[in-house]
């Protein structure tokens, strides 16, 4: 256009009050300096190739990130694995000595026996009715309602599941404390008299705990399909540690 540096910086002068070398460093300190500052296109470059090599940089570090936290993953699955492990054989030593202890306390005798039958059925039971709609229907659809809507749609089904366990228990235990002569007799062949009575009466103290149980085996049903397995494994442990303490108490 024929007007020089100078004259665009007189231009420029006239509007914001700057001159012409004011201007151009100003220019140059927003734009990476320009070729009268002595700054040449390659040291403009400097910056950005900066700017790559640390975005290369990040992105070279990425799969070493994903390849650690697979690890992790896998040294904690281990861990756990083995924890569950420990407490499972923990669990299976102490079933042992609790029916040690129940063998040296009441012997092989009628009472024995009928403690025996009146604690196997209420299991038996609820072994059959409750057990197999955790595995198959509430760990999967728990699981489920947790990827489509979040933990609100999980525990509003686990909510609504847990109220019907109750429920349900509540009814199979007023049946069995109702009908326990009936069961005691269908159940304990060949006992007598006095060890039918005795067995019908600990069905009426035991048929109750199948509601108890039934809300417990629910909440390790959420705990298991959070991947959490160190408390569903300590049930035992708890439930047989109580059994032997008992015999070690005070009384």
């Amino acid at each position: 256009m024929g007007i020089s540096n100078i004259g665009r910086g007189k231009h420029w002068q006239s509007k914001t009050g700057e001159t012409g070398a004011t201007f151009a460093a100003s220019i140059a300190r927003k734009c990476g300096a320009v070729g009268c500052m002595g700054i040449s296109n390659a040291d403009r470059g400097k910056p950005d190739r900066a700017k790559t090599g640390e975005m290369v940089e990040w992105a070279n570090r990425q799969p070493s990130n994903r390849t650690e936290r697979r690890m992790e993953k896998k040294r904690n699955t281990v861990k756990t694995i083995s924890y569950v492990m420990i407490i499972t054989l923990a669990g299976k030593f102490m079933a042992l000595l609790r029916g040690s202890l129940l063998s040296q306390a009441y012997g092989t005798g009628m009472e024995a026996n009928a403690f025996s039958v009146a604690s196997q059925l209420p299991r038996v039971f609820f072994d059959a009715i409750f057990v197999s709609a955790i595995t198959m229907s509430f760990i999967p659809v728990f699981s489920k309602c947790m990827q489509e809507g979040g933990k609100k749609k999980a525990f509003d089904f686990s909510d609504s599941f847990i109220t019907l366990v109750g429920l349900l228990m509540v009814v199979l235990s007023g049946l069995g404390v109702l009908f326990s002569n009936q069961i005691a007799a269908f159940s304990a062949t060949g006992f007598d008299a006095e060890a039918l009575k005795l067995t019908s009466e600990l069905l009426k103290i035991l048929f109750p705990t199948m509601f108890f149980t039934g809300i417990a085996f629910s909440f390790i049903g959420i705990l298991q399909s959070l991947e959490s397995f160190l408390v569903p494994a300590l049930t035992s442990v708890v439930f047989n540690a109580v059994i032997i303490g008992y015999f070690f108490g005070p009384n």
